[in-house]
């Protein structure tokens, strides 16, 4: 199925803000999905992930809102190939190049306690201050409780100058997207992937790695042309049905 190579405007602004993190830099990853979205949210986060650990190498904190996070940040750099050992992969170890710190309980309060102490909430935490961190990556199904996050680290920002230049990027499910998408407009989110449509167009211009979102996209291409296929033949079928019933009749009148 053809994808287009031409970036949206919230994805080129997420795919500028990799090339601007600093070099070997801590970068926290929120896991903020369920597993029956995992498939949709790995093909998704995967080019823009890919991407920052190719440019920028940097030591990636995972953080879970949800009690199977732990399991499915694992999945995610497994299915990404992120820790995988070269040449297939890209050599991430467990404990050395990410940590996995677990799940953040809680809800809205726990986001608020994090984001004012991340040692606090989580003692395990590689970071005293969420300042230390040079770009936060939300990854979401879910409008609501992104929304929480994005409101959290916007006010934080506004009493933290050492904040100002962190870019919050948000990786969404497709039904996410498009209510997440005001705070695209008003600059709180610095950039975000929406979707599997705007994955393979990253994937794409990102020399189609992982590949994930390329064969789910040509694997949907497939499924909706099958699908029209079926369609079509059917109401060749009823037509031709319909014509022969008619001249029956007629041949009986």
């Amino acid at each position: 199925l053809p994808v287009s190579p031409a970036l949206s405007e919230a994805v080129g602004a997420a795919s500028s803000a990799v090339s601007n993190i600093p070099e070997n830099s801590q970068v926290l990853v929120v896991i903020d999905y369920e597993p029956a979205l995992a498939g949709e949210m790995e093909a998704t986060s995967g080019p823009l992930l890919d991407q920052i650990v190719l440019l920028r190498h940097p030591r990636l904190s995972f953080l879970s809102t949800s009690p199977n996070g732990s399991a499915l940040a694992e999945r995610l750099m497994t299915n990404t190939k992120i820790n995988q050992p070269s040449p297939l992969g890209l050599g991430y170890n467990l404990g050395e190049h990410y940590f996995n710190l677990g799940y953040l309980p809680g809800g809205a309060s726990g986001v608020l306690e994090f984001v004012g102490s991340p040692r606090t909430a989580i003692p395990s935490a590689a970071v005293e201050r969420l300042s230390e961190f040079s770009g936060v990556i939300v990854l979401t199904d879910h409008a609501e409780s992104g929304r929480v996050w994005v409101e959290q680290l916007s006010a934080l920002k506004q009493v933290d100058p050492a904040l100002t230049n962190q870019p919050l990027l948000v990786v969404s499910s497709a039904q996410a997207g498009p209510l997440l998408q005001p705070y695209v407009s008003s600059r709180q989110i610095t950039g975000m992937v929406s979707g599997l449509s705007d994955a393979a167009t990253y994937e794409f211009i990102n020399n189609s790695r992982p590949g994930i979102a390329r064969s789910y996209w040509d694997t949907f291409g497939v499924g909706l042309m099958t699908a029209i296929a079926t369609i079509t033949l059917g109401s060749l079928w009823s037509l031709f049905t319909g014509l022969r019933a008619r001249r029956a009749e007629a041949e009986q009148g």
